[in-house]
């Protein structure tokens, strides 16, 4: 193997956005709108960076990129596993986990999962190398602040910020709440807690975390959420603290400042269809054969990525593992087709004019399911159509344009609406 690269600014490549405001880069259309925020400030933020998943690591990048365009310093807030910093018993925490038959089923297969990918050494290899893309990037990509290691280092590092932002991607998911790091009960009373785009990731909060919930929300001087659903979850639970709804953070980047992170050359060359798929649903796979038939491009797919999936293994044409945050969206920019299962493989597909395909992850009624995020996203822009249920195959009509310079439009519009949301939140 090469050495790791460490991506660097990348030259532009041309727009391709039809509209003023979304061809420039974010900070030309942050001084077009006259949103830079009125004085500098010192801005802390809680997020998963350290998280090896695309989606997690990207939005963070994006939620430090952003604030810092609008002006200010940014500081993500170094985090070791925020069950580190836990306050609860970790007793209790695992006992309610046992107790969880959705949570033990999850485990279980998690289990297989790993015993299975023992018979494939040269598998676990690649995957090693996969985990040093993300962390070359996570190192050379955020400002962060100085190790903490205990709950009174979080306190410190905290109080010497004006605000401290959360968000975004599943942060308030139940689970993540009981860890009681991003709720931010560490943060002092004098600093502002801000949340933005973060997610539930559930549309029902357990009885037993009703409390939790209401008192650490109250501490908040505004709260933003990803998804139409949050704002019911706010009002189940009588926050004071009225809600909005705003675009994920890396929407808020433009195509062009994506350039920043990435090589203009492809990853891949060729042309291909990219298969992004987090869950197991052999019918995905299905449909992106059928897909490769009707367009003899080959099959490129990123595989074994949150768990191993043993079928994957003679999957695609080409399983690449040399794929960090930003060679991530390199291969989306450069594919064909999308076939994905992601909210943030949606979200990339989008920005850069894809013609994709969404499938749900989870049945509906599965209490893990995060179909919620996809639902707001695509109906946000219009786009519900592009979720399909692979098991009924690839359409006629597979291969007709998308409408982008109406996405484009919608798209400008709600990006200038959160940006003006986070401005406000910061100033007020």
């Amino acid at each position: 193997m090469q050495g790791i690269p460490v991506r660097g600014q990348g030259s532009t490549h041309s727009a391709l956005e039809t509209r003023p405001a979304t061809k420039a880069r974010l900070v030309d259309y942050i001084e077009a709108m006259e949103m830079k925020s009125k004085e500098d400030m010192k801005i802390g933020i809680a997020s998963c960076y350290y998280f090896h998943n695309y989606g997690s690591m990207l939005q963070a990048y994006a939620t430090q990129k952003a604030i810092e365009l609008l002006g200010h310093e940014a500081v993500t807030i170094q985090c070791s596993s925020p069950i580190d910093y836990m306050t609860q018993s970790k007793t209790r925490y695992y006992l309610h986990k046992v107790l969880d038959k959705d949570i033990v089923k999850n485990k279980v297969r998690l289990y297989k999962s790993k015993s299975n990918l023992r018979k494939y050494p040269e598998i676990q290899e690649k995957i090693k190398i996969r985990h040093q893309y993300f962390d070359c990037f996570s190192k050379t990509k955020f400002n962060l602040t100085s190790t903490n290691t205990n709950r009174s280092d979080l306190t410190k590092v905290s109080a010497e910020f004006e605000a401290v932002v959360v968000g975004s991607d599943q942060l308030w998911n139940p689970r993540n709440v009981e860890h009681d790091y991003y709720t931010l009960t560490f943060v002092p009373n004098n600093v502002k807690k801000i949340a933005y785009a973060t997610s539930f990731g559930t549309v029902v909060i357990p009885k037993r975390q009703v409390g939790e919930y209401q008192n650490f929300l109250n501490r908040f001087q505004a709260i933003s959420v990803r998804e139409r659903s949050g704002l019911q979850v706010l009002q189940n639970l009588n926050v004071k603290v009225p809600g909005e709804v705003v675009l994920d953070p890396t929407l808020l980047l433009t195509s062009k400042d994506w350039m920043e992170i990435q090589t203009t050359e492809p990853v891949c060359n060729g042309d291909y269809i990219l298969c992004y798929f987090l869950g197991v649903n052999q019918s995905h796979r299905e449909f992106a054969r059928q897909l490769k038939e009707k367009t003899g491009y080959k099959i490129v797919a990123l595989q074994h990525l949150d768990e191993f999936v043993e079928e994957d293994v003679s999957f695609a044409d080409e399983a690449l593992y040399e794929v960090g945050p930003a060679e991530f969206v390199n291969l989306i920019r450069n594919a064909k087709f999308v076939c994905t299962d992601s909210f943030h493989g949606s979200c990339f597909s989008i920005l850069n004019h894809k013609k994709f395909f969404t499938f749900n992850r989870f049945d509906n009624s599965d209490k893990l399911s995060t179909n919620t995020r996809i639902d707001s996203l695509l109906s946000l822009v219009g786009l519900e159509k592009r979720r399909l249920n692979a098991r009924e195959g690839v359409p006629a009509n597979f291969n007709d344009e998308i409408d982008y310079m109406s996405v484009d439009e919608l798209l400008a519009a709600e990006r200038e609406r959160s940006l003006r949301y986070l401005v406000d939140a910061l100033e007020k």
